[in-house]
């Protein structure tokens, strides 16, 4: 570390774009720009680029560098079927080795693209976590495998981000992937494309002992809408000692893939919440939610599920239909099911239906929406479902009436003027 720096004396490297360039040709010097063991560095508006072919990395975070910030910059490398490539990482010597690699380091409103792994933040093991890393509003684009790939964390905020795979990734790619991740907060992402795994969690929030002191998030996030798996998705895929998670206020959507979505799939654990969720898959035919034992939550309520095309619907230790979810062994007493409405089905899971507003359950206690709008939103005092948080129009346009031509309309001239009137 530099001598002196401190908390409210650090050094700031102020880019104003300017391109700073790498073309690695071996494993050593991977990085296009390093901090190691550097701590209270801000580096500030730079255009990072790597150009290797066969290692790359367009920025390392390593060796016990803590309380770094990096911010408003833009970071390419090549997008790689070889994991030797990565946009951004807090790890060891490779994007995911473990070791004493950075703490309470703070990567904010970058935008990240291509990489076989477009972020990685890896601590040392489950007993050496590091703590603190917060990845907070930036664009992980163009990745080939795995958009974030998070070991070993405490503590750790993975909130307001952007998140799309490349047009040539992987069916089998993960947008986020959480391993050994304890207190933490995935909130208010929108994880637009992937091709298997919305968001990945195992062991999450376990806590060593697997008896947490304190819960863990996954909220506000739209999942989904262009999905290209081909077999079973997941907008959510929680396994293996998940503790205490509160899974609320989600959108998570399947319309362009040819396979099946499950929507939140939980097949370990305990304690889940899973509240104010809106699931749909447009082209499917798998479950809306499948937690394979009651075993593994203790509330699911206040969902609404839309699976049109599917003879799947609900699955809490047993299959429920349509006609018989609705308190099917105590769970979703106030869920329903129906069309969300979303503004896209692909790519805007924001929307204005009257099927998820005001259907919500307060108590949750999530108390902005993912675009930071109020819950509940006034006048209302009810949240809606969804990550969403809205109002529906009080007033619309319609057509009240064709004034001219006259019917009928089959003789009209190629060139006729049409008159109609709305209100």
């Amino acid at each position: 570390p530099v001598a002196g720096v401190s908390a409210i004396n650090t050094i700031t490297f102020k880019g104003n774009m300017e391109i700073l360039t790498n073309g690695t040709t071996g494993s050593t010097n991977r990085h296009t720009l390093k901090l190691n063991g550097a701590d209270y560095i801000i580096i500030d508006s730079l255009t990072i680029i790597n150009t290797g072919t066969t290692y790359a990395s367009g920025v390392e975070v390593t060796n016990a560098a803590d309380n770094n910030i990096i911010s408003n910059c833009n970071i390419q490398v090549p997008q790689s079927t070889s994991g030797n490539f990565a946009g951004l990482t807090i790890s060891g010597t490779t994007p995911t080795s473990t070791g004493n690699t950075g703490s309470n380091n703070t990567i904010s409103n970058n935008t990240i693209s291509g990489g076989y792994y477009g972020v990685t933040a890896i601590g040392g093991g489950t007993t050496t976590k590091r703590l603190g890393n917060k990845f907070v509003n930036n664009r992980i684009i163009d990745f080939y495998y795995y958009g974030a790939y998070l070991y070993y964390q405490d503590q750790f905020k993975f909130d307001g981000n952007y998140i799309s795979a490349s047009s040539t990734a992987t069916i089998s790619s993960y947008a986020v992937r959480l391993y050994y991740v304890d207190a933490f907060t995935c909130n208010s992402n929108n994880i637009e494309r992937f091709g298997a795994y919305g968001i990945y969690a195992y062991y999450a929030n376990y806590q060593g002992t697997g008896s947490p002191t304190s819960r863990a998030q996954i909220a506000n996030n739209m999942i989904g809408g262009d999905v290209f798996g081909t077999g079973t998705n997941y907008g959510m895929y929680i396994t293996t000692n998940a503790r205490d998670l509160d899974i609320v206020h989600n959108s998570i959507s399947n319309a362009g893939s040819t396979g099946n979505l499950r929507g939140i799939y939980i097949l370990s654990g305990t304690g889940a919440v899973v509240k104010n969720n809106s699931i749909a898959d447009f082209t499917g035919t798998d479950y809306a939610l499948y937690v394979s034992s009651t075993l593994y939550v203790t509330s699911v309520d206040y969902n609404n599920y839309y699976m049109p095309t599917s003879s799947n619907f609900i699955y809490i230790g047993g299959a429920y239909s349509t006609t018989t979810y609705q308190g099917g062994g105590g769970y979703n007493v106030n869920s329903i099911d129906g069309d969300p409405g979303y503004n896209n089905n692909m790519s805007d899971l924001h929307t204005f239906s009257s099927q998820l507003n005001d259907k919500g359950d307060n108590t949750v206690g999530i108390t902005t929406d993912i675009d930071g709008d109020a819950r509940p939103l006034a006048p209302s005092t009810t949240v809606d479902i969804g990550a969403d948080e809205f109002a529906v129009p009080t007033v619309d346009a319609g057509v009240l009436s064709v004034d001219s031509p006259a019917v009928p309309y089959c003789t009209l001239p190629s060139m006729s003027n049409i008159y109609v009137t709305f209100g």
